[in-house]
């Protein structure tokens, strides 16, 4: 996205100088509501920023920054989910960052029974808001991924998150196997 702005590289580098910031300052935000503590925020946000290997990453034109935002967001809107007068609209919403999160690293298919889960758990008491926020969290990813499948088939020739057909997991394992 930052290339439709400017094909430089520096300055699709200084936009993922942003992203730790805005990670760092979401993450106090979740700590603070879920503690009350303004001094409990800080730890998570100061690994955030104290992290040599992101301050190394953030150098080069990698997606780690913006997954670790995107990722970190969806948690965001989820917990302001249980504040909210409709759960089901903000965890859409959180559906979204998480399917932008398997456009961007596929391995955040893992994060969706989690999330379904953790709203099913918390919205449980109110049972018939708990199923609704819980299929449009399913009902945004699963928007978004069949956009990622249908565009890669048309592409590749290939529908479906990846390529690879599992060989990435066998060059994994083949040495134990």
């Amino acid at each position: 996205i930052p290339h439709l702005i400017s094909a430089d590289v520096a300055f699709t580098i200084s936009i993922q100088h942003l992203f730790p910031l805005v990670t760092a300052t979401l993450l106090w935000c979740i700590v603070r509501r879920l503690t009350g503590s303004r001094w409990l925020g800080l730890i998570p946000a100061a690994v955030v920023l104290l992290n040599f290997d992101s301050l190394l990453l953030e150098h080069a034109l990698m997606s780690e920054t913006l997954f670790a935002l995107v990722v970190v967001g969806a948690l965001a809107v989820a917990i302001v989910a249980l504040d909210s007068p409709r759960p089901p609209l903000a965890l859409a919403v959180c559906g979204l960052l998480l399917g932008a999160a398997i456009w961007i690293r596929y391995a955040a298919v893992a994060l969706i029974p989690v999330f379904v889960i953790w709203t099913l758990v918390v919205l449980w008491p109110r049972r018939q808001t708990a199923f609704a926020s819980a299929g449009a969290l399913l009902a945004a990813i699963s928007a978004l991924v069949a956009a990622l499948i249908i565009g890669q088939g048309n592409q590749t020739g290939t529908y479906a998150l990846s390529e690879s057909g599992g060989w990435a997991l066998y060059s994994r394992v083949a040495e134990f196997a």
